[in-house]
């Protein structure tokens, strides 16, 4: 392999490691649903246990549902990326996803931990590369009753979305939808 194409093929890793890592964790984290559409492509589809649905459909159904999160947050593992050809890529992403629920009976705040992995298929079209499906494996989960407060006493920052104030665009004009 030649320097050239041994860079592109990093430069092409990094970009859909970034998308795996950072763009698509983040826009869910933050509630940013264009953010989290302009992960896939328009006929992308999106897999957890019996559901597989167009994964643009999915962006807005959790955007609706996350009213009742109070927190959202990733944790993103290994990322492996295998790159077949110019267009197409694959990829393995270990993931913790930590959620902060009000219990619909008793409105008593609940955490929820869950150990997972992104099995996912990416295209590159238009000169974008974008998912062309995820599914969703979950490994493990826990819960428990949410504390008012930290163990060192610090207070938890909750309902963090777009509206906040300490949100914040990054690298926009690089990372952006294409």
């Amino acid at each position: 392999m030649s320097l050239e194409e041994t860079v592109q093929e990093l430069v092409t890793k990094k970009e859909i490691e970034d998308l795996i890592t950072w763009r698509f964790a983040r826009a869910i984290d933050w509630i940013n649903v264009d953010a989290a559409k302009s992960c896939f492509h328009d006929d992308a589809r999106f897999a957890y246990d019996a559901v597989d649905m167009n994964a643009q459909d999915f962006c807005t159904a959790f955007a609706k549902s996350a009213g009742n999160l109070k927190m959202r947050s990733h944790f993103i593992g290994c990322a492996a990326v295998a790159i077949h050809g110019e267009t197409r890529a694959s990829g393995e992403t270990y993931a913790i996803y930590a959620a902060t629920y009000a219990d619909k009976d008793t409105q008593k705040l609940k955490d929820y931990i869950v150990g997972c992995r992104y099995l996912s298929e990416l295209e590159k079209r238009d000169s974008v590369w974008r998912f062309s499906r995820i599914q969703i494996l979950f490994d493990w989960s826990i819960g428990q009753d949410s504390p008012e407060k930290t163990a060192s006493g610090n207070t938890y920052s909750r309902n963090l979305d777009v509206n906040n104030p300490l949100y914040r665009e990054l690298d926009k004009h690089v990372r952006a939808s294409g």
